[in-house]
């Protein structure tokens, strides 16, 4: 029993410490109860970031004890929660709270899941409620009480002289939650509104940290240009000398792999990357543009960078552009300094940023200026990265259940390759959401809220019968195109019996809620 206890202890020490390795190695060894192995196991891919299957999901959601079962479900939450599935998220949390219903951390994470599902109101309650389980502190060092009992503990107003004793983590996902919320609160007696001001004291409370610079430089190109047209050495000596002249400190600590072409091409000369543990070197030919960049992997952005960034994006303000390049380490010659942020942002693989740095700029466009075209990459773009829901429940601009349903063709005449790839992608995206929302859904007594899901799911289901019957009436005679032609009805057909799977449960959820209620 001791031998157990102190193999535990010592695991969980491995854990906390980052020492993964050695933890893992530990945990291999016999003499330990089956419940923490398997909490350890699944600490470890959470914080390890990996790929967790449904059927792993299930195994550990067997336990005996019900004080690691607390711990697995809010594993678990910070897991989907990490993965953009909120609704499951929301399900493990409320697991978690009906174990212990005093568990801070499941309380937080349900609120924030609200708000990232576009839930405003329901979020903005859930993280009122959890308010005075961090002031009552300020409340007795202000009032000099000296019994707790005498506290307050039902208040669940927002007051700035609050945001001291809030962690930074909830300030922050607080100031988020405020920014989307349509009327613009704010506090009492002061001209900038909530969010303005938790984002302003995350910034002017913020500590020294070392920030790893990124280097930007861009040069532009005459139409027709020669350097266009030369040849794959050409190419890569120019790039060698760019790469000593621009980025002189890189060049030096990695001169050899440099100078031996240690880079990879795509799309003959358009891009051109040169890694390393710590920084990756590119040359990208975009237009009338080569742009030359040097940036830093695994870039950690923190409260200060991201108050900075959504202070920027109110007013699309040259000033707070500024300070968030200044804060992001980003030094660039180049003039247009929101082209800057949108490479840099790209680069980063921060499309969620991309999209809210996009919307800011539409939602200053009427609806005749943007074309078509434009406002359907806008959209394929939101449903790609799983933003969707929030975009449908806080009602963005130019997104909408119908031009949803336009996105996907009402009639086939031929087989395209290219536009069923966007095809699918776009209603594979959206089952994705809508599966994990539905999760979220059937805990509900009440589905009323949002958007009309029902609708939606329904005419999703028409759009995709029709795209099979139309594929099933092409014709041709190669051997290839018809395996294609029938992979592609089987993929479709795959994600229509999705849909209608959540459509069949949806509505005997709904069914089961409609008997529950009490006759008049």
């Amino acid at each position: 029993m001791l031998n157990e206890l102190n193999k535990i202890l010592e695991i969980k020490f491995l854990i906390d410490n980052k020492k993964f390795i050695e933890a893992k190695k530990l945990l291999r060894s016999p003499l330990i109860d089956q419940d923490y192995y398997n909490l350890f196991k699944l600490q470890l891919l959470v914080l390890e970031e990996k790929f967790i299957s449904e059927l792993k999901i299930s195994n550990f959601l067997v336990y005996s004890n019900k004080n690691i079962g607390e711990v697995i479900h809010s594993l678990l939450g910070d897991y989907y929660y990490s993965k953009n599935k909120f609704g499951n998220s929301i399900v493990q949390y409320k697991q978690c709270l009906d174990k212990n219903s005093g568990n801070i951390h499941a309380s937080i994470g349900i609120a924030d899941s609200f708000q990232s599902l576009g839930l405003n109101s329901i979020s903005e309650k859930k993280y009122r409620q959890n308010l005075h389980l961090y002031t009552w502190k300020q409340d007795l060092l202000l009032n000099n009480i000296e019994d707790e009992s005498n506290l307050d503990t039902n208040s669940n107003t927002l007051k700035y002289d609050d945001f001291n004793f809030l962690p930074r983590d909830l300030l922050l996902n607080m100031g988020l939650l405020y920014r989307s919320i349509s009327n613009n609160l704010v506090l009492e007696n002061d001209e900038f509104s909530i969010e303005h001001q938790i984002f302003q004291y995350l910034i002017n409370t913020s500590g020294s940290s070392e920030i790893f610079k990124s280097y930007i430089f861009v040069e532009t190109n005459h139409l027709n240009s020669v350097e266009f047209k030369k040849s794959a050495t050409q190419n890569k000596d120019d790039f060698i000398k760019k790469i000593h002249t621009f980025f002189p400190n890189f060049y030096e600590k990695n001169h050899d792999d440099v100078n031996n072409g240690k880079y990879y091409c795509k799309k003959t000369t358009a891009k051109i990357i040169l890694k390393s543990k710590k920084y990756i070197v590119k040359c990208i030919k975009i237009k009338n543009f080569t742009i030359y960049s040097c940036i830093p992997t695994n870039i950690i952005i923190n409260e200060n960078m991201t108050s900075y960034f959504y202070l920027y994006l109110k007013n699309l303000d040259k000033n707070y552009l500024k300070k968030l390049l200044d804060a992001l380490g980003i030094i660039s010659d180049y003039d247009d300094k929101k082209m800057i942020l949108e490479y840099w942002l790209k680069n980063n693989n921060d499309f969620k940023s991309s999209i809210y740095l996009q919307k800011s700029k539409l939602e200053k466009y009427s609806d005749n200026k943007l074309s078509k075209n434009k406002k359907n990459q806008y959209l394929r773009k939101i449903i790609s990265n799983q933003l969707i829901l929030k975009a449908l429940n806080e009602e963005w601009k130019y997104v909408n259940v119908e031009l949803i349903l336009n996105l996907i063709s009402n009639y086939l005449t031929k087989f395209n390759e290219y536009n069923l790839a966007i095809e699918y992608h776009i209603v594979e995206s959206l089952v994705i959401s809508f599966e994990d929302y539905y999760q979220f859904l059937k805990s509900q007594k009440d589905t009323s809220f949002g958007f009309s899901f029902e609708y939606l799911i329904s005419k999703l289901i028409d759009k995709l019968e029709n795209i099979d019957r139309d594929l099933s009436k092409m014709q041709t005679n190669s051997p290839v195109k018809k395996a294609k032609l029938r992979k592609k009805r089987e993929d479709f057909s795959e994600i229509r019996r999705r849909f209608k799977k959540i459509k069949t449960y949806h509505d005997q959820n709904n069914a089961k809620i409609e008997n529950l209620k009490p006759e008049l």
